[in-house]
């Protein structure tokens, strides 16, 4: 799942949806490479999202994160020890999946320039009047 922008309370419901479509797929990566701030409630999801996934005893999820401000809140939540995080993406995900990764970012960063919300490894970039009307970042990434 493939986060940018910035993450707060005004996303956290659209969040909420989004996990819990992927909640039982085996493997689960968060790449936060190109997040710039991120608050304590949604770190809060993915921990909720974490103990949902624990309970259900699927893999343990990798964040990827590189942002100094983003890394720090991590920490300062102690999300380690329920996550396996790591700057690279290249350590988190094999080659192939990476090579879909950049072509569906590639392919969102000519669509339409205001990138809200990323999920199931694809990228899903929609003006945010869009995102409010419902068709948002879980009508357009399929």
């Amino acid at each position: 799942m493939i986060f940018s922008g910035e993450y707060d309370i005004s996303v956290r419901s659209q969040l909420r949806i989004d996990l819990a479509r992927i909640a039982a797929t085996p493997k689960v990566v968060f790449d936060l490479s190109e997040v710039t701030f991120v608050d304590a409630g949604t770190i809060g999801e993915l921990m909720r999202f974490h103990d949902m996934r624990a309970f259900m005893q699927l893999q343990r999820e990798t964040i990827v994160a590189q942002d100094p401000h983003v890394v720090k809140i991590l920490h300062l939540m102690n999300v380690g020890t329920l996550f396996s995080l790591t700057e690279s993406l290249l350590l988190a995900v094999p080659r192939f999946e990476r090579v879909a990764l950049q072509y569906a970012r590639s392919v969102a960063a000519q669509e339409v320039p205001v990138s809200v919300v990323h999920r199931n490894g694809a990228v899903g970039r929609t003006p945010p009047e869009d995102f409010e009307k419902g068709s948002g970042p879980s009508q357009m990434a399929s």
